[in-house]
């Protein structure tokens, strides 16, 4: 392999690993981040030479194996801090948020697994959309509306609790990039999570409730706290406290 070609797979390779070490804590990435790279970029460019392509892919599945055992160890050693016990409530609160939403909504609520009685969704033959829309008005007086308000009503609580809960994650490392990864993963999770539900049922047409919550104002309300905590956090009265935790 050429010293050219090789000097592109460690740069390369060096990039990615700077990236990879965000998973790390802040204060453990402070203290070790320099050296942790200069090992990484002298092993890659030992494998390139010596192994090429080969080499070089051996060493990541060393090093990933690596970074997971390890970061797990570097959170560990944060928990005597308070606002590692924050921020782990606030996530474990959010979690459990999201299951006990999830599963009560899907064994109270089971009957609209299936279109209820109002709904034409997917037929083919021609309806009187005035009686359509008068049964769905009805419907929504009893259990399919207590459903709806439901979901709408626990898709709020979860989107206000995920952007106070991955803001202060993002503050504990001291990183907005942190904080939006944390908001992006959890927001993957309650779409995930929230889609398990029964459908939200119009006459017409039908919405996951996973969708309903992206497409709602959920979403945008759950980012809207994320960026205000945020802010507050890096810029109020409150952050030589969070600095210091």
């Amino acid at each position: 392999m050429t010293d050219r070609r090789t000097k592109r797979l460690v740069e390369w390779s060096v990039r990615a690993y700077v990236l990879a070490l965000l998973v790390y804590p802040w204060a453990f990435r402070r203290e070790f981040g320099e050296s942790m790279t200069q090992v990484f970029q002298d092993l890659a460019r030992d494998a390139c030479r010596a192994s090429g392509v080969v080499g070089l892919a051996a060493l990541w599945m060393r090093t990933a194996v690596d970074v997971l055992v390890s970061a797990v160890s570097a959170y560990s050693r944060e928990r005597r801090r308070s606002m590692f016990r924050v921020v782990v409530g606030a996530g474990s609160l959010y979690v459990g948020m999201l299951a006990l939403a999830a599963g009560y909504g899907a064994i109270r609520f089971a009957e609209f697994y299936e279109p209820p009685a109002f709904s034409r969704f997917g037929a083919t033959e021609s309806v009187d959309e005035d009686a359509l829309i008068a049964a769905y008005e009805q419907a929504l007086t009893g259990e399919f509306g207590q459903y709806k308000m439901f979901a709408f009503g626990a898709g709020l609580v979860l989107a206000i609790w995920l952007g106070i809960a991955s803001a202060l994650f993002g503050l504990w490392q001291r990183s907005v990039l942190h904080g939006a990864g944390a908001f992006l993963a959890g927001a993957l999770l309650t779409i995930a999570a929230l889609a398990l539900l029964p459908a939200i049922w119009f006459p017409q047409d039908r919405y996951p409730v996973g969708a309903a919550w992206v497409m709602g104002g959920s979403l945008p309300l759950a980012g809207v706290v994320w960026l205000l905590v945020t802010i507050a956090g890096r810029f109020g009265p409150g952050r030589a406290g969070l600095k210091a935790a």
